[in-house]
Formats: C-alpha cells, structure tokens, sequence
C-alpha cells in the first residue's frame, strides 16, 4: 500500500507536537518497519 505523506506529518514528528505526535509517529513507524510504502510531495523540501 502507497500512503502520500502530507509535510504536516513530518513537521509533527520532527516537532513533536503534542496533539498529533503519536499519531504521526505511528504513521513513521509504518513505513520504516516496511509494513507500507510512504511518498511525499515533490514540494515537500519547499515546506519544510
């Protein structure tokens, strides 16, 4: 499965924003155990 990873999400991870941490991080954690495949934008080094 592809999921398109929005730049909120790293920012939410590189952050730690409280609200959203955990679930970004789970998302993260997904697709480095290769249990997805995670693609970003090809602006996302302009976002962050």
């Amino acid at each position: 499965m592809k999921v398109l990873i929005d730049t909120c999400v790293i920012v939410d991870v590189l952050q730690k924003r409280e609200l959203f941490y955990k679930s970004a991080m789970d998302i993260v954690l997904a697709i480095s155990n290769r249990r997805c495949l995670g693609v970003l934008t090809a602006k996302f080094d302009r976002h962050v």
